[in-house]
């Protein structure tokens, strides 16, 4: 369709051309160039200041200097012909008006004459006109359709150059000199290479020169894909279209006309499509569809041994449930940087979905798959993220004959792969919990030795009440974590000196449900779930954040809320200065039944009376 169009222009362009220059040649054509002055709307505002020797012959003027004076000095009655108005129309709007009309002569005698007006791009009116004969209306009709033609060639959205039978420029359009950095004066009489400066985005090798092309071969000559054009400022643009002969009467290539368009955006969005359709939005590797199209054009013969790497990030829920899903996206960066750095550009990796990787190496043995394994492994083993080094369980395998299956060796890999997994799983999970807890004390006022109070208040508590090993050791952890769900609340509240507002106390107090919430995605911690979404409920039932009362309210819940508050009260905080023991134990007795089981208070004051 985009070929077709080009020459159906390119015939346009042609047949113009011939026809203006055969009129040319034979039939002259009177002309005047008027300056405008004042507001265009009386003939003497329109002062000659050409016309040619038709326009001369025409008028009968032989004897008169006609330059520098005024239309309506030299046809008295001018504005009463339409004409005038015709003029400031096409200089007030910079249309070309084709307008039919009559010519005051000196001796009276009225003519018919055929007008075209238009106006220059420097402001002055140009009056084209002929009187009735055959051939002078031929004649006025062959400059109308030259003027159209250039109007056309330098308004269109295209940048088009013309060449003579040398290939040396004879005109360029303003997008044309837009685009290269070359005026037409500059330009014209160059060869086209000089100005038309394209070469290969790909290979960076210099085009062919178009014209010289259709110069030779005489037809019409597409530019390759991937064609740049270099301006003179050192600009790059990607182009298209075409080269087209310009044909002569005799059927002789009289020059060329190339007509390109700047397709450097289209480009540029076709380049993001094909990258989004291809690539993880999130690591930049490569996709799932992206590896297995690879691997169709691989599995071949030649690229044997083929080695599949599987790695899988650990622990990767359990950095989102705890730190949040940004965390949980910078661990998958980074892991995806270093296999960027230790794989090979001819490996192929790519994110497989999740938190699972694979790497598929051409023509690489498995024992060459196996320290690449070991390089990445240890290389993410001293990345951190969020306090905590990143762990990946990796697996691989190779396909060494052409009999062997991809699926049947990529699952291999995956099956040694998930057996380091296992074996890794828990420590990981246990250096996770350890950043768990610095990253609470970090982010809260709470301190690891007010969680190490804690849990002693409560397991002199939780042996009183003789609860087992199992619960003492549940009720320990509890101790520790119970604010875990701070991490979730911002800096801000956090750490605000003076009182919360309303709606800060509202988002604190969300941090029970949100410790809850962590606690469920790790299995360590499922059990004290409950406790920790339950620390901030009230004996009377006006605790939150489900109003529990009583023994509703869990054990340990209920246990760890009489020791925190005597910690909380007999240790200094940023708003108040701490209680004595005394004092604090007061407090303790003043609000068991209400805030505290009654129970608790008791054997907190019996049994931790030095404390």
């Amino acid at each position: 369709m985009l070929s077709k169009a080009i020459n159906e222009k390119a015939t346009s362009i042609e047949t113009g051309i011939n026809l203006v220059q055969s009129f040319f040649t034979n039939i002259p054509i009177a002309i005047i160039i008027y300056e405008v002055m004042g507001d265009g709307a009386s003939g003497f505002d329109y002062i000659i200041r050409g016309a040619n020797p038709k326009a001369i012959e025409t008028e009968n003027w032989h004897d008169i200097d006609v330059l520098g004076e005024s239309l309506g000095k030299l046809r008295p009655g001018v504005d009463d012909f339409g004409i005038v108005d015709i003029f400031r129309a096409v200089w007030e709007t910079g249309e070309t008006v084709y307008y039919p009309a009559k010519v005051y002569q000196d001796d009276e005698e009225y003519r018919w004459f055929e007008n075209t007006v238009f106006k220059l791009p420097t402001g002055e009116i140009v009056a084209v006109y002929d009187d009735v004969t055959n051939k002078k209306l031929a004649e006025e009709e062959l400059y109308a359709e030259k003027e159209k033609l250039k109007v056309t060639l330098f308004s269109i959205g295209d940048g088009v150059i013309t060449t003579d039978k040398n290939g040396k420029i004879e005109m360029i359009n303003k997008v044309t000199e837009e685009l290269t950095g070359w005026s037409l004066q500059e330009a014209k009489g160059k060869p086209l290479s000089t100005v038309f400066d394209i070469f290969n985005e790909e290979t960076g090798q210099v085009c062919s020169n178009p014209a010289e092309l259709v110069l030779k071969y005489g037809k019409t000559i597409g530019l390759a894909n991937h064609t740049v054009l270099r301006s003179r400022d050192g600009i790059y643009k990607v182009i298209a279209d075409s080269a087209a002969p310009i044909i002569g009467q005799k059927g002789d290539i009289q020059g060329v006309v190339l007509v390109f368009r700047d397709v450097t955006e289209a480009k540029q969005k076709e380049d993001k499509i094909k990258y989004l359709s291809f690539r993880d939005s999130l690591t930049g590797l490569y996709n799932r569809t992206f590896f297995e199209e690879e691997l169709r054009r691989l599995d071949v013969e030649d690229q044997l041994p083929l080695t599949f790497i599987m790695g899988d990030l650990d622990g990767l829920k359990l950095i989102n449930d705890i730190f949040g899903h940004q965390v949980g996206d910078e661990a998958l960066v980074e892991t995806a940087k270093v296999f960027r750095k230790y794989c090979r550009d001819t490996d192929i990796i790519s994110r497989w979905g999740g938190d699972e990787f694979v790497i598929l190496l051409p023509r690489t043995s498995e024992d060459v798959g196996q320290k690449i394994s070991d390089r990445v492994k240890k290389a993410c083993s001293e990345t951190m993220v969020a306090d905590t080094k990143l762990s990946i369980s990796i697996g691989y395998a190779s396909k060494t004959h052409r009999s062997q299956k991809w699926q049947d060796v990529l699952k291999e890999a995956e099956d040694n792969m998930y057996k380091t997994k296992l074996l890794g799983a828990h420590s990981y999970r246990n250096k996770v919990l350890t950043s768990m807890k610095n990253a609470l004390f970090e982010k809260s006022n709470e301190t690891e030795e007010h969680g190490e109070r804690l849990g002693y208040f409560c397991s002199v508590i939780g042996n009183v009440l003789n609860l087992s090993s199992i619960e003492l050791d549940e009720l320990e952890l509890f101790s520790m974590l119970h604010d875990i769900g701070k991490i979730g609340i911002e800096d801000g509240i956090l750490e605000k000196p003076g009182p919360l507002t309303d709606e800060e106390w509202k988002i604190m107090k969300t941090h029970p449900e949100i410790g809850y919430r962590m606690a469920q995605g790790v299995p360590e911690l499922i059990n004290i779930a409950e406790y920790i979404l339950s620390h901030h409920e009230r004996w009377d039932g006006s605790g939150y954040p489900r109003n529990l009362k009583g023994r509703e309210i869990p054990l340990a819940a209920r246990i760890l809320a009489v020791a925190d508050a005597y910690d909380a009260m007999t240790n200094d905080r940023p708003y108040r200065a701490a209680l004595s023991p005394e004092e604090a134990r007061k407090e303790l007795r003043r609000n068991s039944g209400s805030q505290f089981d009654p129970d608790i208070v008791d054997i907190f004051l019996t049994h931790l009376a030095d404390v």
